[in-house]
């Protein structure tokens, strides 16, 4: 599917450009049900489930109301019920294995390598300065990064040196 668009920009002519449109079929569609809630939703599930209340939770969690708020309003919301309750007793839960490494305990896939870069990481290094003190090339620490990111579902440094805090890895 493609679309045209007159584009204008000051100083320049007038011109029309066709712009690829990706079809409902192409977007990247969120898993339904439990597939589609992240590491942290599943183990605030775990959580309530163990009948922890929400300002317990933030205070293991170290994080604001407004944070375990909003993972629970994406929980009900993307489950399609109105207590947290009604979820963490559903049926079916894998609250076991992924949810368990964010409440604090060691996890399995963190290897030797991984914690050799996440203190520098951490503390705000770039992956060029990582890679000269370590002696490993760019594309290593760079990738060895995205995992660390993947593991601990983070989307920023900032989130990363938090969550891996609050597991101890620190």
């Amino acid at each position: 599917m493609q679309m045209t668009v007159r584009l204008k920009l000051c100083l320049l002519p007038e011109r029309e450009m066709v712009v690829p449109v990706l079809s409902a079929r192409r977007k990247k569609l969120k898993p339904a049900g439990v597939d589609g809630l992240t590491l942290r939703e599943l183990a605030l599930l775990k959580h309530v489930g163990d009948g922890l209340f929400p300002q317990e939770i933030r205070k293991r969690w170290n994080v604001t109301r407004s944070c375990v708020d909003a993972f629970a309003k994406h929980i009900r919301c993307h489950m399609g019920m109105h207590g947290l309750h009604e979820v963490a007793r559903m049926p079916h839960l894998p609250l076991e294995g992924r949810a368990l490494a964010l409440d604090g305990r060691p996890r399995q896939d963190f290897s030797k390598a991984l914690l050799e870069i996440l203190e520098p990481l951490a503390d705000g290094a770039t992956n060029k300065e990582i890679a000269a003190m370590k002696g490993l090339s760019v594309s290593t620490v760079a990738g060895r990064r995205a995992r660390l990111m993947g593991i601990l579902d983070a989307k920023s440094t900032y989130q990363l040196r938090e969550r891996a805090k609050a597991m101890g890895l620190m």
